[in-house]
């Protein structure tokens, strides 16, 4: 957790003058960044001090004037937490009457601007950090900004997507459904092949028009076959395209012949990627995902996300264990519902 050691960092610097031996001796004896050696350290300390956030007396480590600037507004506030953004500050007229409340995340990334709060559209004039204040007054604009966003993250759980294909597999749920649900869950179950359940992949050829698709089942979450789908591209071929799902990922333009082949090939070369290949074919989020991102080396935030974002080790470990079991081909498209 980087950005976890960049805040117990600072937090250490700006309690008071700190030796660089020392410093580094505190971080690395707590257990939360036992997996961190002393080279990353080492090499987060001097790009802080490249960057301005770290200025340096000697052997003595203090924060830099970019610290300040950053960091330093309502005494340090930020270094209270890691978690980005949250919280709410309160949205007043300049006469002090109240009008509501907005995310915390909105309001310190547009300090200006409009947003609709009670059914008026308002603009933001004058923000408080220190009590989580911001002044509004009334817009004769339009277009107000959606203060609310989520995490980012889309798609069902791992654990859902499992007991989905077991569900598939046992063709029944053990709740107690109505007939109505019941048929609904039926139709639902027929968009899945026979044999598919939530263990490992299993993989089908589809013609369709011409065209050779190879659908693979896989019932391990959306995050799991978001991090699979550019990894088996890659190891496709430049003209291998593949889409991911909830419970399915699609593949195209894998070749006219041995098309099933040449997929099962990409998924065992998928398998002996090592993290630092992997790292390479997946898309970097943004930084403001984490708190204090901005501050890392940009092969630190890598490794924030990989091991964040990504969970790689776990998905390494998972793509491992898994059989990949091949279906019967079909002719006529399926309605997969995906």
């Amino acid at each position: 957790p980087y950005n976890v050691l960049l805040q117990q960092l600072f937090l250490a610097l700006q309690s008071g003058r700190t030796g660089r031996g020392t410093l580094k001796k505190t971080l690395l004896a707590r257990p939360a960044f036992s997996g961190i050696r002393k080279a990353e350290l080492e090499h987060l300390i001097r790009y802080l001090v490249d960057e301005g956030y770290i200025a340096t007396d000697g052997e003595m480590l203090m924060p830099g004037t970019e610290a300040e600037r950053v960091l330093g507004r309502s005494n340090w506030k930020d270094l209270y937490s890691v978690i980005a953004g949250g919280g709410e500050y309160r949205a007043i007229t300049p006469e002090g009457d109240a009008v509501g409340k907005l995310d915390a995340r909105f309001v310190t990334s547009h300090s200006d601007g409009d947003v609709t709060l009670g059914g008026q559209t308002w603009s933001m004039v004058k923000c408080d950090e220190g009590h989580n204040i911001v002044v509004v007054v009334p817009s004769g604009g339009g277009g107000a900004r959606t203060f609310w966003r989520g995490s980012g993250e889309a798609g069902f759980s791992g654990l859902i997507c499992e007991r989905a294909g077991a569900i598939r597999k046992e063709g029944a749920t053990r709740l107690p459904l109505g007939e109505p649900e019941q048929a609904v869950l039926h139709k639902a179950l027929q968009t899945i092949p026979e044999g598919v359940d939530g263990n490992g992949l299993f993989v089908r050829e589809r013609k369709r028009a011409g065209r050779r698709i190879v659908e693979v089942y896989s019932f391990h979450g959306s995050r799991f076959n978001r991090v699979l789908a550019p990894l088996l591209a890659h190891c496709l071929g430049e003209r291998a395209r593949v889409s991911s799902g909830d419970f399915l990922l699609r593949v195209s333009g894998a070749g006219k012949q041995d098309t099933l082949a040449r997929v099962i090939a990409g998924l065992e070369a998928v398998r002996v990627l090592s993290t630092e290949e992997i790292a390479e074919f997946l898309p970097a989020p943004q930084r403001d995902a984490w708190k204090f991102a901005g501050l890392l080396s940009e092969p630190l935030f890598r490794k924030t996300v990989l091991s964040d974002y990504y969970h790689i080790t776990g998905f390494r470990q998972r793509l491992a264990g898994m059989a990949v079991t091949t279906l019967p081909s079909v002719s006529a498209e399926p309605d997969t519902g995906e």
